[in-house]
């Protein structure tokens, strides 16, 4: 086993590769979003709002 042999980039598999992590990205932006708001509510619902 050659381990200095050049890898050959595959256009394909590159660009599922990014597309895998583009989505990745956009549904972690979406859950984080989401928990943040499920917080917010909570403290909402029950933390007394002080006078």
């Amino acid at each position: 086993m050659n381990h200095n042999s050049p890898i050959e980039d595959d256009p394909q598999q590159l660009q599922h590769a990014n597309d895998l992590w583009r989505s990745f990205l956009h549904k972690s932006k979406i859950s984080i979003l989401l928990i943040v708001l499920v917080i917010i509510g909570l403290a909402l619902a029950f933390v007394p709002a002080s006078s």
